[in-house]
């Protein structure tokens, strides 16, 4: 037999209120413990929440289709010695061909250029402004974007420049 429960609450005026708080007095309700004024109203299917202030129209939203991230140490290596480099003063972009039917990218942000949050926001750039490249790629290549430490001082708009002239130069597009 378990014993029983008491939780006690002391209310201003002095008097004690006792609730007997067993597990033996289960409740055999059926359904959910706890229920809203209108039920279980669940979504409609199709119905999507209202966008968020500020977010962007769908319109503008590009998809990264061809590209998969690359995310081993030896891929990386193999790049930086064997890939083929193109230099800008803010970016260092290794390239090689992989043999798939898709491409493979990657980032590299020094712990020279700042703490996390700087170190993040460069690399938040680098994939937006690699993102609107994409879908005009060949496939079938690794892509490694190396940032310089003066990449932290730079806009945006020079990263979008950098890399669409890196690209050129790497003859990656189709």
């Amino acid at each position: 037999m378990r014993p029983h429960i008491f939780y006690t609450d002391r209310c201003v005026g002095g008097k004690e209120n006792v609730t007997d708080l067993s597990t033996e007095k289960a409740s055999k309700e059926k359904g959910p413990r706890v229920q809203s004024q209108n039920g279980d109203r669940k979504r409609q299917k199709g119905a999507c929440p209202p966008p968020c202030k500020g977010s962007r129209p769908s319109d503008r939203i590009v998809i990264v289709k061809n590209t998969v991230s690359l995310n081993q140490n030896t891929l990386f290596r193999r790049l930086y010695y064997r890939g083929k480099p193109q230099y800008s003063p803010i970016l260092l972009l290794h390239s090689m061909p992989n043999g798939l039917s898709y491409n493979r990218f990657g980032i590299t942000v020094s712990k020279k250029l700042g703490k996390a949050v700087r170190r993040n926001k460069v690399r938040r750039r680098i994939y937006e402004a690699f993102r609107r490249y994409e879908p005009s790629l060949k496939a079938g290549f690794d892509i490694v974007i190396v940032a310089k430490v003066a990449a932290s001082d730079a806009d945006f708009n020079s990263y979008c420049r950098v890399i669409g002239g890196m690209l050129r130069k790497a003859n990656l597009y189709l």
